[in-house]
């Protein structure tokens, strides 16, 4: 009788093996960092930096410290693109990456200091670590304002 189960266990399980289909069909693509990045309007969804010593954030329906829900950047394909800032105020930039690898950036946002409108001056922003697919671009970003203040922030952005 042991035989008679061992038997039935052994043809259900031969069976279930054979008839079980491998997935074929086109591989998947990878798409480069620059390919994820470009054309989509990436607004904070996270936001945790330290400026003159001080700690803030910003939390996307959550507790914050700061208000930057209209604060939002977009790349273009040809090194350009629009910063827009919790204002709503709209500033033009020029952006590159730093390696081969796409995980350092440099962007510039033009006529722009201390968050507001500053003819004539620009601010540089570098970010560290990228790390971007289709539904989050996360990033180390370092910079020094006009008036010599330096921020730290860890950042993920999503698209709006």
């Amino acid at each position: 009788m042991n035989y008679k189960i061992l038997f039935q266990v052994a043809l259900l399980v031969s069976i279930s093996v054979s008839c079980s289909k491998t997935k074929t069909g086109p591989t998947p693509t990878t798409k480069t960092p620059q390919e994820y990045l470009l054309n989509k309007t990436w607004v904070f969804q996270h936001l945790v930096y330290v400026q003159n010593n001080t700690l803030g954030k910003y939390n996307r329906g959550g507790s914050s410290t700061i208000d930057l829900g209209k604060d939002a950047i977009l790349f273009k394909s040809d090194g350009t693109g629009v910063y827009t800032n919790n204002d709503s105020e709209v500033f033009n930039i020029t952006w590159q990456f730093t390696d081969n690898s796409e995980t350092g950036m440099n962007y510039m946002i033009a006529d722009y200091a201390n968050g507001h409108p500053s003819p004539g001056s620009n601010l540089t922003l570098t970010l560290e670590n990228i790390n971007v697919n289709d539904h989050s671009f996360k990033y180390a970003e370092i910079y020094t304002s006009l008036g010599g203040n330096s921020t730290i922030s860890s950042v993920e952005r999503v698209p709006q």
